[in-house]
């Protein structure tokens, strides 16, 4: 009869809920990778959902205009075009190889309006990269400089010919 009354009044329980997230500089310090991406594709393979990120800032982690990350879609389906801030580290569990990265599974990753909080404690990013709404593209400086180099030169040896001519 006590089974009966306990089962009554029984709570749902999810299975795969997560404990709280750690804290920022704990999932900062723990993280491979640490950017800001937008979803460009998402695919789903053998191991799980695949999602590739176009990188607009990095906060740790190499900066590759792109890259792929494996993501758990019991907690996060990222949707196409949308940022988010993605914590992920390079883990070799359950067979996966230790190139694969993957985001943090009941971490911080998050939708950027949401989990934007997070970058005020760790300072700049280390890079934006092209297509980032307040950055530079690094292309468009290596152009700028290199027409800059270029007119600078045009006028020295424009100036150093016409003393020449002078000269005779």
């Amino acid at each position: 009869m006590l089974l009966v009354v306990a089962m009554m009044y029984s709570f749902p329980a999810d299975a795969l809920s997560c404990a709280e997230p750690p804290a920022a500089k704990e999932e900062f310090d723990t993280s491979s990778y640490i950017f800001r991406g937008k979803v460009m594709d998402k695919k789903q393979t053998d191991q799980g959902p695949k999602v590739t990120f176009r990188i607009l800032e990095i906060w740790k982690g190499t900066a590759y205009p792109e890259i792929d990350i494996f993501v758990s879609d019991m907690w996060l389906v990222p949707d196409k075009g949308k940022q988010y801030l993605i914590y992920a580290s390079n883990r070799n569990y359950a067979g996966k190889k230790d190139d694969e990265l993957w985001a943090n599974i009941c971490g911080r990753t998050a939708e950027w309006d949401s989990a934007n909080g997070d970058i005020h404690q760790f300072g700049k990013p280390g890079m934006r990269l092209s297509g980032t709404e307040d950055g530079i593209s690094p292309l468009w400086i290596i152009s700028a400089g290199s027409v800059l180099f270029l007119v600078i030169c045009l006028i020295y040896m424009l100036t150093k010919k016409r003393k020449k001519g002078d000269s005779h």
